[in-house]
């Protein structure tokens, strides 16, 4: 099956690469100048391409997009070059962290619930995304960060809003709903959204341990509920219209249980070990508030902005391991932990447009205070096990002052720059009760970017950029705690991680109708990797250690073009080459080497004359590549989509199928000094699901957005 697919796939390639056509489609909105062009009784309207690259942003010109209708926020995302939506998650070639902006907000949520607020915005309510390759120097400095910024329709007074539902089938039912509603008049603009995800899953693990002497089999599978909701509002009076000042609240409520069950050979005995955890309530709110001024003869811009984060989020576990032997006890453990975060932050912002270059510069300051508590009880045969207790405190906190400078201009002709600085300097400080450890370290760094573009209607745009980043431990890495799976395996974090800086560097470019390429590189040392290691008595650790040096430099190219006025094509490939160093005696091999790629095509199909029912299908082949010190095999995934768009536009139904060959399977190896690791994950990504979005009031209603400038809280997530 999968050989007949390719070759269909390859089939389409072929057609595509002989009828290559110009992108370009009719405006949805005509530009005053376009109306002025009136001849008599002719009506001459413009043509303006669905992609274009600027000043250093690949844009995506979503209301030019005849594809788009009945697609979402997330959906839109797989319209763009680069980019790709897989399993939940989204990707961008060459890069790493994924972040998002929402007219101008900086979204600080985990990967689920931004996933969430995405599906929540119909693509009829967003202009264009924009794709930052080079992270700006009003944000605290990140990993090989890329920025996508969504701008929503913003035109007229008035109430509009939006309600979305939607029903998943794979191994079990799922259900999502969200809704939103903003409001603007000329004093005051407001907003609220709300959403509820009622998840249910099943993922299946195969480990197993091969020794010189002997294999350890583990097999698992987990069963996941999770319910979450939440919801988003904010208030804002316009004083005048230079003045403005206003709140924005956020909320979000999880209730997350797994059940896992597993079983291990070890050859000589066999185990079978059953587990519960859950986390409830964990409760989320973030609340800010704002003020903005312009002020002189340019339009200069003051805001200054506060942040409270607060999270609590207690967790309970059960294991108990049952022994086919029988000198081994049966043993259990239970765990009863919660873990708050406490976040304030502080930032003044200055946007000075000058006629010599366009300035922004600002000063920050965050103060984060995290507190986690465990207590452990350990049984053998239903008795309390006496000499065992790893109960502990544990208190963490970070100071981090920043201030940053950047500055934009045309150069000469067709040239166009940006420069930027940041300094950050960290305090931190922990404290483990157990054994009164304290730790204390001060750093400061300063992170230059620097972004060079050229445009030439006729050739096309090229961009080159340079950033420096760095990736803070997250805090579950941080804690020291030992959160067990099974009696004889658990994971624990490391107080003593520090930073890890990154060098990114690209070339891109973008014309000839709708090819898009990109050439990249990003080098980090003292990167995170997670260890695994086996003690004496066989049981097995998973701890992180600043002991990974890596690199990855690559290319990625796409075509898009239109076959037929209702069939669109889009190929693509990449090819990269990635580097591992481990500092750690741990590995087969201190050193890894690894050439690798993928390949990728998707079609767009107009079924009817009044183009709003659509057929999409996506297909990505991943050869084998190396990810740090593991191997992984080759990979397929496939989507398809049928969309049906009514009651113009306002009604929205949606059917997607994902990966119905059931090709989703993760196969993995790591080579250790003591033993070979060969995994296989199935997360059962197989499902069909079935959604509607109903719009509702004014079509051209401002949907009410500003910038939180929160920026370290999805460090708490795991």
């Amino acid at each position: 099956m999968k050989m007949l697919f390719s070759g269909i796939m390859c089939v389409f390639l072929a057609t595509n690469a002989a009828a290559q056509q110009e992108t370009h489609v009719t405006d949805s909105i005509a530009t005053e100048w376009e109306r002025q062009l009136q001849l008599d009784e002719v009506v001459i309207v413009a043509q303006r391409p669905v992609i274009k690259q600027q000043e250093g942003k690949l844009i995506y010109l979503v209301k030019n997009d005849p594809y788009c209708a009945g697609l979402d926020g997330m959906s839109l995302l797989d319209r763009i070059p680069r980019v790709s939506v897989e399993n939940g998650s989204v990707k961008v070639a060459g890069k790493g962290n994924v972040r998002y902006i929402i007219d101008g907000i900086l979204m600080e949520l985990d990967n689920d619930a931004m996933m969430t607020r995405l599906r929540a915005i119909p693509a009829e309510n967003i202009e264009k995304i924009e794709m930052l390759a080079t992270p700006p120097s009003r944000y605290a400095a990140e990993p090989n960060a890329v920025y996508l910024s969504i701008t929503t329709k913003d035109e007229t007074l008035g109430t509009r809003g939006s309600v979305y539902g939607s029903l998943s089938k794979g191994d079990k039912f799922s259900e999502y709903l969200s809704g939103s509603i903003n409001h603007t008049t000329r004093r005051i603009e407001m907003s609220f959204d709300a959403n509820m995800w009622d998840y249910k899953g099943v993922n299946d693990l195969t480990a197993d341990y091969r020794f010189d002497n002997y294999s350890r089999l583990s097999e698992t599978r987990t069963d996941i509920h999770n319910f979450n909701a939440g919801f988003n509002t904010m208030f804002r009076y316009k004083f005048s219209g230079t003045m403005n000042a206003g709140v924005i609240v956020n909320y979000k409520y999880d209730n997350m249980s797994g059940r896992r069950d597993n079983h291990t050979d070890y050859s000589a005995y066999t185990s079978s070990s059953h587990s519960t955890a859950t986390e409830k309530p964990v409760n989320a709110i973030n609340l800010t508030a704002f003020y903005d001024w312009k002020f002189g003869h340019n339009g200069e811009l003051l805001q200054l902005t506060y942040n409270l984060f607060r999270k609590h989020n207690p967790s309970n576990s059960t294991v108990s391991t049952l022994y086919d032997a029988p000198d081994l006890p049966e043993i259990g453990i239970t765990e009863n932990g919660a873990i708050d975060y406490t976040f304030h932050s502080g930032k003044a912002d200055f946007k000075l447009p000058y006629k010599w270059a366009e300035i922004e510069t600002g000063i920050a300051y965050t103060d984060i205070r995290n507190k986690s508590t465990l207590d452990v009880r350990n049984y053998s045969n239903h008795l309390p096990a006496a000499g065992y207790d790893i109960s502990n405190d544990f208190d963490y906190s970070e100071q981090i002052g920043a201030i940053y400078l950047s500055a934009a201009r045309k150069l000469w002709g067709n040239f166009h720059g940006k420069l930027g600085l940041r300094y950050e300097y960290t305090w931190t400080k922990s404290f483990l009760r157990s054994n009164g450890q304290s730790d204390k370290d001060n750093y400061g760094k300063l992170f230059p970017t620097l972004n060079i573009s050229w445009n030439n209607g006729n050739i096309g745009s090229f961009n080159l950029s340079y950033s420096m980043g760095m990736g803070r431990p997250n805090f579950w890495d941080l804690n020291p705690f030992r959160y067990y799976s099974a009696s004889d395996d658990y994971a624990s974090g490391n107080p003593e991680l520090k930073p890890t800086l990154y060098h990114n560097a690209e070339i891109n470019y973008y014309g000839l109708g709708g090819l898009y390429a990109v050439l990249y590189t990003s080098f980090a040392k003292d990167a995170i990797g997670h260890i695994r290691h086996f003690d004496n008595d066989g049981v097995k650790s998973t701890i992180p250690f600043n002991c990974m040096t890596t690199n990855k430099t690559g290319m990625y190219a796409s075509y898009r073009c239109n076959i037929f006025k209702w069939w669109e094509m889009t190929v693509g490939g990449e090819v990269f080459h990635s580097y591992a160093h481990s500092n750690k005696a741990l590995f087969a091999a201190s050193s890894v080497n690894d050439w690798s790629g993928k390949l990728e095509i998707s079609g767009n199909w107009m079924l009817n004359r009044q183009k709003n029912f659509i057929l999409n299908a996506r297909f990505s082949h991943y050869f084998p590549w190396q990810d740090s010190m593991t191997e992984y095999k080759e990979l397929q995934l496939l989507s398809l989509t049928l969309r049906y768009s009514l009651l113009n536009n306002r009604l929205n139904l949606r059917l997607a199928a994902n990966d119905i060959f059931g090709w989703n399977k993760s196969r993995s190896k790591q080579q250790f000094n003591d033993f070979t690791l060969y995994q296989k994950f199935d997360s059962h990504q197989a499902q069909l699901l079935f959604g509607i979005t109903y719009n509702f009031g004014g079509d051209k209603v401002n949907r009410v957005w500003r910038d939180s400038k929160e920026t370290q809280s999805s460090r708490t997530n795991k």
